[in-house]
């Protein structure tokens, strides 16, 4: 009868081990599966945007810039804009970086979108010739290096 105590007890804590593991090991794949989710929430997200986006244009932005298609490719949303050099001159391609990298992470929406896994590129053209000006890329880690330490 003391063997069968015994042998109960440590069946019972073998099978309570068992099922900690599995508790623990469910709780990761819950969190795994969340982040897998979210990623594909936000790329469904940015790709809705796009399509809605290229629907209005092209948007002329200012005297010498326009929005002429948006577009979303392997889990990255693509602006395409075109320059009038003849109105503006060549554009400060750091300036321009800057304002655009300030634009998209303190923008709440794209930022979300952003901090998922989504990338977001910014390829300027002049209007006139077609001519590339500069291709500017903005993923989670540049937001993080714009806020500093």
């Amino acid at each position: 009868m003391k063997l069968l105590k015994g042998t109960f007890f440590i069946v019972l804590a073998v099978l309570g081990l068992a099922l900690m593991v599995l508790v623990l090991n469910i709780d990761s794949f819950k969190r795994g599966f969340k982040r897998g989710w979210e990623r594909q929430e936000a790329t469904l997200l940015a790709s809705a945007m796009a399509d809605s986006a290229q629907s209005m244009l092209p948007i002329q932005l200012n005297e010498y810039t326009k929005v002429i298609a948006v577009t979303f490719e392997k889990n990255k949303v693509i602006y395409l804009y075109t320059v009038s050099l003849e109105s503006q001159g060549q554009p400060d391609i750091d300036e321009l970086r800057e304002v655009v990298l300030y634009n998209v992470c303190n923008g709440i929406k794209i930022r979300k979108i952003l901090d998922r896994g989504v990338l977001f590129s910014y390829i300027y053209k002049t209007e006139r010739t077609n001519r590339w000006i500069t291709t500017i890329e903005i993923g989670k880690e540049d937001c993080v290096s714009l806020s500093g330490p």
